[in-house]
Formats: C-alpha cells, sequence, structure tokens
C-alpha cells in the first residue's frame, strides 16, 4: 500500500469504529414534557432484564440504556416491577428505548385504564399532556375540553382512549 492511500484507510477505518461505538446510537428522550408519541403500547405481560413482552404476544429486546419512568413525574421507575401495568414504550428497530408507565387496568369487564393529567392540546385525533404523554382517541370519540385538566379511559386491548371527562 503507498503511504499516500494508508492515511486515508486509517481515517475511514476510524471513522467506521466511532460511528459503531455509539457515534450513530440512539440518543436519551429529554423527559421535559416533549410529547412522547409511543411505537407501541400495551399490558407488560413478562419483562425480563432482556425483553419484555406486551399484550402476552409481542417481545422485543430491552436496551442496556432503557429510561423507564412514570409519565405522572417523569421519575425513574424499577423496569422489572412494569409487570401488569400499562405502559407506552419507544423503539429503536426490535428494542425498546424507553417505557413510560401510566397505570394498572382495573380488572372490570371491559378493563380499563384511568390517565389523569392536564391536556395541552388535541392533534390529529391525538390528546397531549403537559407532562409528555400521547393518547391516540378512539373511532367516534370526542373530548369536552381542548386544554386544562381530563380524566381518561384507555381501552388496554385497542390501545386507545374511549371516554374524556372533565373532573
Amino acid at each position: 500500500m503507498s503511504t499516500r492511500v494508508w492515511p486515508a484507510c486509517v481515517l475511514l477505518a476510524a471513522t467506521v469504529f466511532v460511528a459503531a461505538c455509539g457515534g450513530g446510537g440512539v440518543k436519551p428522550i429529554a423527559l421535559d414534557g416533549s410529547p412522547r408519541f409511543p411505537d407501541a403500547e400495551g399490558v407488560v405481560t413478562s419483562v425480563t432484564v432482556k425483553q419484555l413482552t406486551l399484550d402476552g404476544g409481542r417481545v422485543y429486546d430491552v436496551s442496556k440504556k432503557l429510561q423507564s419512568f412514570s409519565t405522572y413525574t417523569l421519575e425513574t421507575v424499577s423496569l422489572l416491577q412494569r409487570k401488569g401495568q400499562y405502559v407506552q414504550v419507544g423503539l429503536h428497530g426490535h428494542t425498546v428505548v424507553w417505557i413510560g408507565t401510566i397505570g394498572a387496568p382495573l380488572p372490570q369487564n371491559p378493563p380499563v385504564v384511568y390517565y389523569l393529567g392536564t391536556l395541552v392540546k388535541v392533534d390529529q385525533g391525538r390528546l397531549v399532556f403537559r407532562d409528555g404523554t400521547v393518547l391516540r382517541l378512539g373511532p367516534s370519540i370526542t373530548t369536552p375540553a381542548k386544554s386544562g385538566l381530563v380524566r381518561v379511559e384507555i381501552d388496554p386491548s385497542q390501545h386507545v382512549v374511549r371516554q374524556v371527562v372533565v373532573p
């Protein structure tokens, strides 16, 4: 190899190495109230530090740099204690990079998850809340308020809001 080509090869190899070691990695999400649009949501039916199962059938790998937090307080919560909880997740490929806990489904027929939050806006069939939570409205569901404190009923099997109430 000529002495002119060798430095270019070293530079190329170094660039590839830096990109593979984190230069192109997933950036953490800001827990500052910015809207978080989930890639998936559902009830955690199985969880380990390596895998997470939603609704008994959708299995995802868990990132080593996972952000696990409460949607209400934005504080860190234990991933392994999410079993039985309704959650929203952000994915990078097939790997969960963030998980926000909303709450436990109530065992009624049909099951329901309640969420209480300050609605900031309704945008294209989605409710956006001050803490960053974003929920999809179910078919034909309207909201009595465009902003302010609301309580929503989430259908944990359909992953949509089925009722919005001003408390």
